[in-house]
């Protein structure tokens, strides 16, 4: 059924490309979602902020295989430096001169 779906090389190409896209955001907003909520309220034993974290665990054991596991710790720091070079730019970049109502006569 495959061959039927990508046909061309360029096809199966962008197939891998969007695939491999898909999964990467679906890491990258585990980790930022485990980031946030690491030190939440706990209500105890049906908490569903620790059974999200615990499916995102989940997720990355069975996105890894023997070869791949020591990856992921590589994997998890860039996306939690990603996340913070980020979240710094919104931090710094909010400022702006129309935000300052700084008014600017030629």
């Amino acid at each position: 059924m495959s061959e039927y779906l990508c046909t061309t090389k360029k096809s199966q190409r962008i197939a891998a490309a969007v695939l491999s896209a898909v999964v990467l955001l679906a890491m990258l907003f585990s980790v930022i979602f485990m980031i946030e909520e690491a030190h939440h309220d706990c209500v105890g034993e049906d908490c569903p902020v620790c059974a999200s974290i615990s499916a995102c665990v989940k997720t990355f054991d069975s996105l890894a295989d023997g070869a791949a596991k020591p990856k992921i710790p590589i994997v998890l720091a860039l996306f939690t430096a990603v996340a913070a070079i980020t979240a710094s730019t919104q931090i710094f970049s909010s400022e702006t001169l129309i935000s300052k109502k700084i008014r600017q006569n030629n």
